[in-house]
């Protein structure tokens, strides 16, 4: 069943103009099945009615639930970020809010009806439950729920093909046969041979497969029923026609060896699949290696059949240790998740540590003239960009830090203030980033990327150039030519003999004078850190509410918020989190660490 809505928007980007719906692709509003809750899976597939030793670490639900994935309809930064959408674009929060309120979404509670540039519901307010509020209450700010994932289909009703990006997902709405109305079969990668589970189920093979991230881990400026919101513009200024890629994580794993590579993989319920490539499942969903690990738990029609080393876990950590600790410190007692969204911050910090190699590759000192050098190597061991996803705000940099013989520090590059959430930089500091901006905003013939008082601008709906990425590529990575992922105002090497795939590492060097009587032996330590949200952009969602005077949550949504931003908006409740002694400004998670001593 499909519906289809048209709203009326006009922007200042003046790309479209006239009859324009956000989302026309993929299943739509009106369900014939509506989405269920996570509760109602949570009785089979969490420990919290059938607890076991260590459960919470290898649960379905228990892993999902302290998941950004399960609280992204309660991430504060995207609140300030769609509020800052809708004012650039009208109503474009339709399509924000398909991805991080599915649900909400799907049950048509953003309608598509609006007119004169609104859509109903495209700032949030039509969404029912709230912040802190369980899974079983038609809470749709339960963020992307299993309901969602298991409902996925690789084809539309008509045959239409998978569409990768900006979550145009095709959704099973057909009873499954045999279901005995039942509703839709949960979609995964298992097949059950003599033991049935207690729901109807199918194989899916996309389950399994890369694709089914792509399907919301790929994201670009709408590609609306009236043509592409925003096209991009290469380094020249010419407009590619290509819509303006905001996120490409799919495809820079797509365009790595990690697609292509093969590796051992045998399966208890499926043992002729002995090989597949890399997935994404492979680093974010882990196989549990817990001897009590089972997927669901006491049906005595079902048998308590263990996993160990066959179930992937629910994680799906990514970077965000910062969000997943304010989101446990604002909500987490509330819903009962607090172990959880730990648990979820300790292993996306973990998952930082293995993504990437740090070495010093060569250091000198002349003690006699105080002149010092050195060379650090980054290799990126993940399997896309590194750092990935979104642009706004999100950076790695090295930091350089020179002692003497008396462990006094001397000398010193891209250091963290924790007490200003500044950064000090140097024309050395490296930082790893891709700035996003608007083609010739300031009259400057380029990607400008500050507005006219040299303020850093992070319009995500409205920016159509590419004004840095220097992120350091993946494995074999052969998207050096490719104007939507390609490195851009820095240079990658190719890979010796390998004219068409990019080095996946970095060099970076480094010159430094201390005073000629410094005690020694002097030590020079390096390390690798990683931010989710940098001051400038803090900043930013702050200052847009401010001037172009946002109302204030229970204002704009005519309620009163028990937790929350209520009576602040939302940008200025995220700056306030950002304030906030307990969360920090974003600190930086240390990935990796070399020290080494310097020979007199």
């Amino acid at each position: 069943m499909k519906i289809t809505f048209i709203l009326f928007a006009v922007w200042s980007a003046g790309a479209v103009a006239g009859p324009v719906d956000f989302t026309p692709h993929g299943t739509q509003p009106g369900l014939f099945y509506p989405m269920t809750e996570p509760r109602n899976c949570s009785d089979c597939h969490s420990i919290d009615a059938f607890p076991v030793e260590r459960g919470e670490e290898f649960s379905p639900q228990d892993t999902w639930r302290g998941s950004m994935m399960a609280n992204a309809a309660r991430d504060p930064l995207f609140w300030a970020a769609l509020d800052v959408a809708n004012n650039d674009m009208p109503g474009v929060g339709d399509y924000c809010l398909r991805c991080h309120s599915p649900v909400g979404w799907l049950n048509g509670r953003v309608s598509k009806d609006g007119f004169g540039g609104t859509v109903d519901g495209a700032d949030g307010c039509e969404l029912s439950g709230g912040l802190d509020e369980l899974d079983d209450k038609s809470n749709d700010f339960a963020g992307v729920t299993c309901h969602l994932c298991h409902r996925v289909d690789p084809t539309g009703p008509a045959d239409e093909p998978f569409i990768i990006g900006n979550a145009n997902l095709w959704l099973n709405d057909d009873n499954c046969p045999d279901g005995d109305g039942f509703g839709p079969c949960r979609k995964g990668p298992y097949t059950y041979s003599d033991d049935q589970p207690p729901h109807k189920w199918a194989y899916s093979s996309l389950h399994e497969s890369s694709e089914l991230c792509g399907g919301c881990h790929e994201v670009s400026s709408p590609n609306t029923s009236a043509g592409i919101a925003v096209t991009l513009r290469d380094e020249t200024g010419a407009d590619t026609g290509l819509a303006m890629p905001n996120d490409r994580t799919y495809s820079e794993w797509k365009l790595s060896d990690f697609s292509e590579v093969v590796f051992s993989n045998t399966f208890q319920d499926t043992p002729d699949r002995v090989t597949q490539t890399l997935q994404c499942q492979g680093c974010h969903m882990p196989d549990s290696e817990d001897e009590n690990a089972k997927a669901c738990f006491g049906f005595p029609d079902f048998p308590d059949g263990f996993r160990q080393g066959n179930l992937p876990m629910h994680r799906f950590v990514g970077g965000n240790v910062w969000m997943t600790n304010i989101i446990k410190g604002q909500y987490g007692a509330a819903l009962g998740r607090e172990m959880q969204m730990e648990n979820s911050a300790q292993w996306a910090e973990a998952m930082l540590q293995q993504a990437a190699e740090l070495s010093i590759e060569s250091v000198a000192y002349d003690s006699a003239t105080g002149q010092g050098s050195l060379s650090v190597r980054v290799v990126n061991q993940s399997g896309h960009k590194l750092p990935s996803g979104y642009a706004e705000g999100r950076r790695m940099w090295i930091q350089v830090v020179v002692k003497d013989g008396n462990s006094d520090i001397v000398w010193q590059d891209g250091v963290f203030d924790e007490p200003t959430g500044d950064l000090a930089t140097s024309g050395q500091t490296k930082i790893y980033e891709a700035l996003q901006g608007r083609w010739n905003l300031l009259g400057t013939n380029s990607c400008d990327v500050v507005d006219g008082d040299g303020n850093k601008q992070f319009h995500l709906v409205l920016n159509n150039c590419i004004a840095k990425d220097n992120r350091i590529p993946p494995y074999g990575f052969r998207g050096g030519g490719n104007v939507e992922v390609a490195p851009v105002g820095y240079n990658y090497p190719t890979v010796p003999g390998q004219s068409d795939r990019l080095v996946h590492w970095d060099d970076t060097d480094y010159g430094f004078t201390i005073p000629a009587a410094t005690v020694t032996p002097i030590e020079v330590e390096v390390s690798l850190n990683y931010q989710t949200s940098s001051k400038d952009y803090i900043e930013f969602l702050r200052n847009e509410a401010v001037d172009n005077a946002f109302p204030a949550e229970n204002m704009m949504c005519n309620r009163s918020l028990t937790v929350g931003p209520g009576d602040s908006t939302r940008g200025q409740y995220m700056y306030d989190l950002w304030n906030n002694p307990a969360y920090g400004k974003s600190p930086p998670v240390i990935m990796a660490t070399q020290s080494q001593q310097v020979p007199e």
